[in-house]
C-alpha cells in the first residue's frame, strides 16, 4: 500500500523510526481499521513489541467512525434529547441548554430547502456523505 511512490516510502520510514526510537508511542485508529478485528491486531502487535502499553503516552486509542456514531453512542448527542438529559447538562455545566428539538439529516435538508433553517454549521465530517440515499 505504501510502496507506490517515493513520498509514501519516506513516510513509512519516518513512522518506523519514530516507533523504534520514541519512549512511548500511541496509535490512533479509525473505523476502517477498528471494524474488522484482524486489522486492529497488527498495530496492537507493533505497540506490544516495543512495550507501549501501560506507560504514559503509550497505548492505542480506537476512534469510532462517523461523527454521528461518535456523538450518539459516546456522549448522547441527539437531535431530540430527553428533558432529563438536558437537565443533567444544565446541572453539570451551569447553563440552560436549548429545549427545542433540532433536525436529523433529512429534516435538516427539508428545513434548508423550505427556508426554515437559516444557518448551517458543519463541524467536521461530510454532510453530503451522511445523507441517506433514499
Amino acid at each position: 500500500m505504501y510502496g507506490h511512490c517515493i513520498w509514501h516510502r519516506r513516510l513509512l520510514r519516518y513512522q518506523s523510526a519514530i516507533r523504534v526510537y520514541a519512549r512511548a508511542v500511541a496509535s490512533f485508529t479509525a473505523l476502517a481499521l477498528t471494524a474488522p478485528s484482524r486489522l486492529l491486531q497488527q498495530p496492537v502487535n507493533l505497540l506490544l513489541l516495543r512495550g507501549n502499553f501501560g506507560k504514559p503516552g503509550g497505548g492505542i486509542s480506537p476512534i469510532r467512525g462517523h461523527s454521528n456514531v461518535q456523538g450518539d453512542r459516546t456522549v448522547g448527542i441527539d437531535e431530540k434529547p430527553s428533558q432529563e438529559y438536558l437537565d443533567r447538562v444544565r446541572d453539570v455545566f451551569g447553563f440552560e441548554p436549548p429545549r427545542e428539538h433540532g433536525h436529523h439529516t433529512v429534516e435538516s435538508i427539508a428545513a434548508m430547502q423550505n427556508g426554515i433553517a437559516q444557518v448551517f454549521i458543519a463541524m467536521g465530517g461530510n454532510f453530503v456523505r451522511a445523507v441517506p440515499r433514499h
